[in-house]
């Protein structure tokens, strides 16, 4: 486990914890559970019998094989450890669980750590659904959440969730989705690997213009597939280039022009032009965060069975970007 997930872990399942037993919840279903880190600590440290369902089966695989570890390592220190078992299935909203286990007739809550895209939407939905009291979920991955569209049709969208939201008409679209996943406040201790991020931001920039330019003024989309290359290790723009066009353009010019039409453009100043542009942009990506958690809170708030909900940061913000938890207690 890394320190991040470590970090996480910790302070996620204390907290759960601690408002599962102040609601009178002692069950638990771990939506997303992936490896277990999670659902193992609130079972064998916390003493809460856990359910842990992840849709991949190499994940569940995994997770079981580390609970059969965990329980021949610290069986002998463990005073009362809960039940602990996991289940490959994919989940929609409208699943419920009530008859999936054993103990779901008593007071039982859904939770997740950095549920994937409509897994959050998902998670709530299926809490409101159910006869689950509690529900804890920390969401990532919002470039993964569906939105409906004129060419979707009528979906269930993972934003916007609450009245409050669709009200105003509010659409992300792609771009807006993916700025909510930066991570502006780890720049500064990312060091070397941040300011690769931004070579490969003007790398991309400049390539556009290129193109731009070189198809007179259609603006083709190109996904860039550079070979893999070490930490540090960035191709030049030249080669970064052919990869990206040569599969497009059959006559696209020596490398040396390449080279050179580069070289002129970051002497006439764009490598500060695309800075700021970038800065700007991704100044943008707390306030889009914001309003996608801040929906799915007033979602929660929305419902009639509601008693409490509670939207806060419980991780560090640098150590955790994604470390928002949303609460639900039902009356």
């Amino acid at each position: 486990m890394s320190a991040k997930k470590r970090h996480e872990v910790e302070h996620l399942a204390a907290f759960i914890s601690h408002v599962a037993r102040s609601a009178g919840v002692n069950n638990l279903i771990d939506l997303g559970a992936g490896q277990g880190y999670l659902s193992s600590v609130l079972a064998l440290r916390y003493g809460h019998n856990v359910l842990g369902v992840d849709t991949d089966p190499v994940q569940t695989s995994g997770a079981i094989r580390r609970r059969a570890t965990l329980f021949k390592r610290v069986r002998h220190k463990m005073e009362s450890p809960g039940r602990l078992m996991y289940l490959n299935k994919h989940m929609t909203a409208t699943d419920t669980f009530n008859e999936s286990v054993d103990w779901s007739a008593e007071r039982w809550g859904l939770i997740g750590l950095h549920t994937c895209g409509d897994l959050s939407p998902i998670t709530l939905r299926m809490w409101e659904a159910s006869s689950a009291t509690l529900v804890i979920n920390v969401g990532c991955c919002y470039n993964h959440i569906s939105e409906e569209t004129p060419d979707t049709g009528p979906v269930t969208p993972g934003f916007p969730m609450s009245q409050a939201v669709a009200a105003h008409n509010v659409h992300l679209g792609w771009t807006a989705k993916m700025l909510a996943c930066q991570s502006t406040c780890r720049w500064t201790t990312q060091g070397d690997r941040a300011k690769e991020a931004f070579r490969r931001h003007v790398y991309r920039a400049l390539l556009q213009e290129w193109l731009v330019s070189a198809t007179g003024g259609v603006s083709p989309v190109v996904s860039v597939h550079t070979s893999k290359v070490r930490r540090g290790g960035l191709p030049t723009f030249a080669m970064y280039w052919r990869e990206a066009v040569g599969a497009l353009l059959r006559d696209h010019g020596p490398t040396a022009d390449i080279e050179a039409w580069y070289s002129r453009r970051i002497a006439e100043g764009a490598l500060k032009q695309i800075a700021l542009v970038w800065t700007l942009r991704a100044m943008m990506a707390e306030a889009i965060e914001s309003l996608i958690l801040v929906d799915r809170y007033m979602w929660v708030r929305e419902q009639q069975s509601v008693q409490r909900t509670v939207l806060f940061p419980l991780f560090d913000h640098v150590e955790s970007p994604r470390n928002c938890v949303i609460v639900g207690i039902k009356q």
